[in-house]
């Protein structure tokens, strides 16, 4: 079953030909990276790594692990959210807004490096949860092909951990901190 979803997932990258994909370091998006660059290669994928002022090192520490173990043609942006009243105030659109500036963000560098296929690592698990922030994947046409052909949280994490031999500590989630507070609580950097 889990063949046959990484099969259909190949077909329809081959079509896209080339892409961009908003890469935080986590196993979604690295799956979606590494299937990419096997299916259309190195060359036609672009993972862009926006750095915000509340990620982790560990996270930042992931992204350069991975980019360089698998020599990943990363692009790495920063944004500064502190002028955006929604996430300082911490608002219930808190992740709507957040992820609308980074797709944003990752909009114009890919249409600097004439990018039309913007992808996301929303997996078809991840459609069952509490995610504002796919309104906004919504609304900017952000394509989820984990989500689309049905690869779920596990089967990624199987994949990774058998055929990728991804350590266990870096197949956590790359969850951002702001998700940790509830909401319309004030947060200071």
């Amino acid at each position: 079953m889990f063949e046959k979803k990484v099969e259909n997932l190949k077909k329809y990258l081959k079509k896209l030909k080339k892409i961009s994909i908003g890469y935080s370091g986590g196993k979604d998006s690295l799956f979606l990276a590494l299937i990419s660059i096997e299916t259309i290669g190195i060359n036609n994928v672009y993972p862009v790594f926006i750095d915000l002022e509340y990620i982790n090192d560990d996270i930042r520490n992931r992204v350069k692990y991975f980019s360089e173990k698998y020599g990943f043609k990363l692009i790495r942006e920063t944004i500064n959210i502190n002028s955006n009243y929604d996430i300082l105030n911490n608002t219930e659109q808190r992740c709507y807004w957040c992820k609308r500036l980074i797709y944003e963000k990752i909009a114009k560098v890919s249409e600097k490096l004439k990018i039309k296929n913007i992808c996301d690592g929303t997996n078809y698990s991840d459609l069952k949860k509490h995610r504002p922030g796919l309104r906004a994947l919504e609304e900017l046409n952000i394509l989820k092909p984990l989500s689309m052909f049905e690869i779920n949280d596990m089967e990624i994490y199987k994949y990774l951990k058998e055929n990728e031999k991804i350590k266990e500590k870096y197949l956590t989630s790359t969850t951002c901190n702001l998700v940790k507070l509830p909401y319309n609580k004030k947060w200071k950097l």
